[in-house]
């Protein structure tokens, strides 16, 4: 029983740790890379296109890096541990923002759940949000899951 508990606690260390570095990685610009200038808009978040579509594909190439150093040979049921993103229902996100009340911080924080089915472990997304209010009533933070990771909820074609 012992040992199990080691082995799972280090697999999970192991994989944080891989996913980390991967996202190091993925970050950092290669001598292949172009630079994407984003024009001024109203919305500071948006990006051209190319930018994003260069940034997923990195993605999914370290993904599936990952995932092929992660998945036991013989578990078959395993499709996939690593996302390639999440769905998010702008209802739900208005929800949160309204219940945070004013100014609110969001965070989008990543974190391992277990698949209801399969019971393996999966990435998932929460909302950690703060503000005036969750202060005012005693509780620094709020939290919300809402997401639903792809797969099997990625965009048509994807």
């Amino acid at each position: 029983m012992s040992n199990t508990f080691n082995t799972e606690k280090l697999r999970y260390f192991f994989m944080g740790f891989v996913l980390a570095l991967a996202c190091i990685w993925a970050c950092t610009p290669g001598a292949d890379s172009k630079v994407v200038v984003v024009e001024s808009s109203k919305m500071k978040s948006k990006i051209p296109g190319a930018l994003a579509n260069q940034r997923i594909d990195a993605w999914e190439k370290v993904r599936k890096s990952i995932d092929s150093t992660l998945k036991p040979k013989k578990d078959s049921t395993l499709k996939s541990f690593v996302v390639k993103g999440f769905q998010i229902q702008p209802g739900e996100f208005q929800e949160m923002l309204n219940d945070l009340g004013p100014d609110p911080q969001v965070w989008a924080m990543l974190a391992i759940s277990t698949d209801s089915i399969t019971k393996k472990p999966i990435i998932d997304l929460i909302f950690k949000g703060r503000s005036k209010k969750t202060i005012a009533s005693g509780d620094e933070y709020e939290y919300y899951d809402f997401t639903d990771p792809c797969p099997p909820s990625c965009p048509p074609n994807n």
